[in-house]
């Protein structure tokens, strides 16, 4: 991934603190995003997830470049690991979640 198509997630990062969490810390943001726990993030789910916590919506345009930039597997949604993958500079060694 390019570091031009992380800049889409750096703010969201930002207001998260997930610049500074751990590995574990993110899995927590993870699965407050993953409202139905299928063990990943759909598009409503991160267009809702922005909306509540971020206080407006965000461009159609925009969530889907987020989407893509993330979806290495192009399958439409995001897992844990290519959720925290947008997250380079975070503490802590790489965890894979056990699914």
């Amino acid at each position: 991934m390019a570091q031009h198509e992380i800049y889409f997630w750096r703010p969201i990062g930002k207001k998260l603190g997930i610049n500074v969490m751990s590995d574990a810390q993110v899995h927590d943001v993870f699965d407050m995003m993953d409202r139905d726990r299928n063990g990943f993030i759909s598009y409503d789910e991160l267009n809702e997830f922005l909306s509540q916590n971020f206080l407006k919506r965000m461009p159609d345009v925009v969530l889907r470049q987020m989407m893509s930039v993330a979806d290495s597997n192009h399958d439409g949604e995001l897992s844990f690991d290519e959720f925290i993958s947008l997250f380079p500079d975070r503490v802590g060694y790489y965890w894979r979640h056990a699914g």
